[in-house]
């Protein structure tokens, strides 16, 4: 019995880890096109009292992923399914964003993705 709430307290330990991140001004919204393989997907992220949120949406405007960054833990915000890669992704976000660039490439452990800000 020991053993496993040793192990469902590792379990939990490992979802909840908390990630380094950029902290960037407070900004309404920005808005970057996600390229990545076949697929173009629209990212729209603000921020407010350091909270960032991160809305991913497919070329139909269907959400793939809705999430918010506070205090290093990502939080899903919708019932969509976790997905580790993405928060690799928002996180480069966070990093074009503190460069102020147009244009960069970002790598996660799966892809490399073409990032465009349009506003």
């Amino acid at each position: 019995m020991k053993i496993c709430l040793f192990l469902l307290t590792l379990f939990f330990a490992a979802c909840s880890a908390k990630v380094d991140y950029v902290r960037l001004p407070d900004f309404t919204q920005k808005e970057f096109s996600i390229v990545s393989r076949n697929d173009e997907n629209r990212l729209f992220v603000s921020n407010k009292n350091g909270v960032y949120r991160f809305v991913l949406l497919n070329a139909l405007g269907a959400p793939i992923a809705d999430k918010e960054l506070r205090d290093g833990e990502f939080k899903s915000l919708k019932f969509l399914p976790p997905n580790s890669e993405q928060n690799e992704l928002f996180l480069g976000i966070l990093e074009i964003l503190k460069a102020n660039a147009n244009t960069a490439k970002v790598k996660t452990s799966k892809n490399i993705y073409e990032v465009s800000r349009v506003s």
